[in-house]
């Protein structure tokens, strides 16, 4: 909801001749609301570097979100430094994949036609990533069977 009513404050600005920043503001809501190319279209009409780059990183995400194509090499380089914000990619579930209830298992994930070998089904973004270095003195509670070590 609250990137929904952001997307119209600034549309709402844009009719009035909204700046720089009113063209950011709709962008970020664009892409909150999963609308990414969208979003991509709206920094590059701002035609600076950062926001070029920006758009560069929304083409990125419609690329995993309409087809499972991740870049790992620059999902792990990204991170490597440690940065807060870990992992910036987006979900995706295969169109020929859907999720069902089962009389007896609760849900499970059915595939609506035949997928190749090796072809990527979902891919999650991971909401909270922690490093073993950030667990050393610190209580842990694990899974059943989980034989990590920390620290």
């Amino acid at each position: 909801k609250r990137f929904s009513e952001t997307l119209a404050l600034a549309d709402s600005k844009l009719e009035s001749g909204g700046d720089d920043a009113v063209h950011l503001m709709r962008a970020d809501a664009m892409a909150g609301l999963g609308q990414f190319r969208e979003a991509a279209r709206s920094l590059l009409s701002l035609r600076t570097a950062d926001s070029a780059e920006r758009a560069k990183q929304m083409m990125q995400w419609v690329k995993e979100s309409e087809q499972g194509k991740y870049d790992f090499l620059s999902l792990h380089t990204a991170n490597a430094g440690g940065s807060d914000n870990r992992f910036p990619c987006v979900s995706y579930r295969n169109p020929h994949a859907e999720v069902r209830r089962t009389p007896d298992k609760g849900n499970g994930m059915f595939a609506t036609q035949s997928l190749s070998t090796g072809e990527l089904v979902v891919g999650e973004k991971a909401e909270c990533i922690l490093y073993s270095s950030e667990l050393v003195g610190k209580p842990v509670v694990t899974a059943p069977g989980w034989s990590g070590d920390v620290g």
